[in-house]
């Protein structure tokens, strides 16, 4: 999960059993966290975000249409593999995949799908481009 800006956290402070911290700091060093990420992930996986609607899905998905029109074909998966991790921070059950220049987006437990057709990368792009990062959030 990408970390959110020093202005949209907060510090906590609370007292825990020294077991209990022992066990999140063996938890924190097998999967290769910090023990705060690690207790922000417990935290978020009890805690999700509420969910999102078909209408943010589907607006959500047009915004980030546009970042992948601007990024060469080659580097559209890793961008695919972003909105998916995105998504799934968010709580959206869907999937996301491309079909040559078309992007899918299909429900997990609905019956929704939304295709939307991409721009064909320009050749210069494919032969010279470097993905453009853009910031998600932007």
């Amino acid at each position: 999960m990408a970390k959110p800006p020093v202005s949209e956290q907060v510090q906590v402070n609370f007292r825990m059993p020294v077991d209990l911290r022992d066990r999140i700091k063996a938890a924190a060093e097998s999967s290769g966290r910090s023990m705060n990420a690690e207790i922000v992930a417990t935290l978020e996986e009890h805690y999700p975000s509420a969910p999102l609607k078909a209408g943010e899905l589907f607006e959500e998905v047009m915004k980030l249409s546009g970042l992948l029109n601007a990024t060469p074909t080659r580097h559209r998966p890793y961008r695919i593999k972003q909105l998916m991790d995105r998504f799934s921070q968010r709580g959206a059950e869907v999937d996301l995949s491309l079909d040559g220049n078309r992007l899918i987006m299909q429900h997990r437990n609905a019956a929704l799908r939304l295709e939307v057709d991409l721009e064909p990368a320009e050749p210069w792009d494919e032969m010279f481009g470097e993905p453009e990062h853009h910031d998600l959030d932007s």
